[in-house]
């Protein structure tokens, strides 16, 4: 088993120069490579903001219309008048 998990290590350090050289073998300069790779990379980056920023919205949205509906219950039972 030690011996496997030593090559899957080296099979995945050398997994990007062998994926660079067989680009440029087959006709791809490596300045596309790299656009293209940060290009991927930015996407990614920008689905995942968008992605917490959603998450984030809607805890707010949940936790401020409970701490509205609370609050107006509150101020209610203080003045004597019955609400929804």
């Amino acid at each position: 088993m030690s011996q496997r998990s030593e090559l899957t290590a080296e099979a995945l350090r050398a997994a990007p120069p062998v994926t660079v050289a067989g680009a440029t073998i087959a006709g791809v300069p490596l300045n596309d490579l790299i656009l293209w790779a940060t290009l991927l990379y930015l996407v990614l980056q920008i689905g995942f903001l968008l992605y917490r920023w959603w998450q984030m919205h809607s805890q707010v949205s949940g936790s401020s219309q409970a701490n509205a509906k609370t609050s107006a219950k509150t101020i209610l039972h203080d003045h004597g008048e019955t609400g929804p």
